[in-house]
């Protein structure tokens, strides 16, 4: 990065002493505060131009450097900061004094003193000021999310919606306005978490749906247009297997390959090809599928469940590249270890402290997390995406699978 060189006024009567360590340096006048860069050619620099430096510009790296590290009285003292709200400039800084006040509000360096308060200069002068030194760390716990309600008058459809992953996508879809019809197996569970959601005052239908049954499948998706006649989202999230029978492929039984591609493949296909009619009737929808890392990476055991996954996520780009052009959005979310109830009850301890230590991220995912991914992609936050797979992993997956034994995690 090319070293920044602050320009001087024309006619100005002052030198342009503004670094650390300067015998005469004193505090930096508007017109100083405009710095040149080749890299940042967007940005207004010029004395002559004529179009205000907007407050949505976001400055360059560089320039928060001189003025957080070189010059620290820019936050500390109010002088300046009227100056640039009143004083009339030739660089038109006055037609938007919101600017630079902009820059200070993101970095909450006190302002409540006059005197002048001395930070060491960091030892490289490369160390831009980052997320981590102006905001608190991150320590795992989740933030409070901004109510947003992406999914008003909107139907969405989800099966296995009464626990886990779906019911975590349900409260979810819920809590932004969306009108859920919740299909699962377990019918009394599917039940009691919708009298709960609609005591909340949400919009739900339960449906007692098997992901086995194709007659099942036929009747959820007529169930789901009689009563709403549209359906804007379908999150075929149903899946599993059995790894008393799922083995290695020495020993896996053959004779539980229907059950588990009918589970974790057909019902998928089927509930799309079932959808589609209706979504093209709308001119427009959306499809996600809740995939698996299983079905990117090989594993020990779970043959038919990765196998059957890797085929859902290639079905997610079938369906994207044939209904894209009648505004049919298709992904697929691909969640590594998730602590899930039926996780939590059937993993120890040991077990989920080894994929935590894989993990390049210090914890371990949780169903909000994989919620959080479906709801972007099924919300038009996502509109321009569309075949994709989105891996939900905290990184298990992007890495040297050594990595764990070279390092001290």
């Amino acid at each position: 990065m090319r070293k920044c060189t602050p320009l001087a006024p024309k006619r100005s009567k002052y030198p342009s002493t503004l670094l650390r360590g300067h015998p005469e340096r004193r505090k930096a006048t508007v017109s100083e505060l405009i710095f040149t860069s080749s890299s940042h050619n967007d940005l207004p620099i010029s004395r002559n131009d004529t179009e205000p430096i907007s407050a949505r510009t976001a400055p360059p790296a560089h320039l928060l450097y001189l003025l957080f590290h070189e010059i620290p009285d820019f936050c500390l003292q109010k002088p300046l900061y009227n100056e640039i709200k009143h004083r009339q400039c030739k660089n038109n800084i006055n037609r938007n004094p919101d600017t630079l006040s902009h820059f200070i509000s993101v970095f909450p360096y006190k302002r409540e003193t006059a005197q002048e308060v001395t930070r060491p200069a960091p030892s490289n002068p490369s160390n831009l000021p980052s997320i981590q030194t102006i905001s608190p760390p991150h320590r795992y716990k989740r933030k409070q999310q901004t109510k947003m309600y992406r999914f008003k008058n909107k139907v969405i459809l989800i099966t296995g919606a009464a626990s886990g992953i779906g019911e975590a996508t349900t409260r979810r879809i819920t809590s932004e306005g969306g009108t859920v019809v919740m299909a699962d197996f377990a019918k009394e569970k599917n039940e009691l978490l919708a009298r709960e959601l609609k005591a909340g005052k949400a919009e739900v239908f339960p449906v007692y749906f098997s992901a086995e049954d194709l007659e099942s499948c036929r009747s959820l998706i007529e169930q789901t247009l009689d009563k709403y006649g549209r359906i804007d989202v379908l999150v075929n999230n149903v899946g599993g297997t059995d790894l008393q029978r799922d083995t290695d492929i020495e020993t896996l039984d053959i004779t539980f390959f229907d059950r588990a591609f009918h589970l974790n493949l057909r019902s998928a296909i089927c509930l799309s090809q079932l959808a589609i009619p209706a979504m093209l009737r709308q001119k427009g929808g959306n499809i996600v599928n809740i995939a698996s890392i299983g079905g990117f990476t090989g594993d020990f055991r779970g043959t038919y469940y990765g196998t059957s996954k890797a085929a859902l996520i290639n079905l997610t780009r079938y369906i994207a590249t044939q209904t894209g052009r009648h505004n049919i959005r298709c992904n697929a979310v691909a969640p590594g270890l998730v602590l899930t109830p039926a996780a939590l009850k059937n993993l120890p301890e040991e077990t989920r402290r080894t994929f935590e230590r894989h993990n390049a991220l210090p914890y371990l995912g949780e169903p909000q997390d994989i919620a959080s991914a479906v709801a972007f992609l099924a919300s038009e936050d996502a509109r321009y995406i569309t075949g994709q797979t989105l891996t939900a992993d905290g990184g298990l997956t992007i890495h040297n699978p050594t990595i764990a034994d070279f390092t001290n995690h």
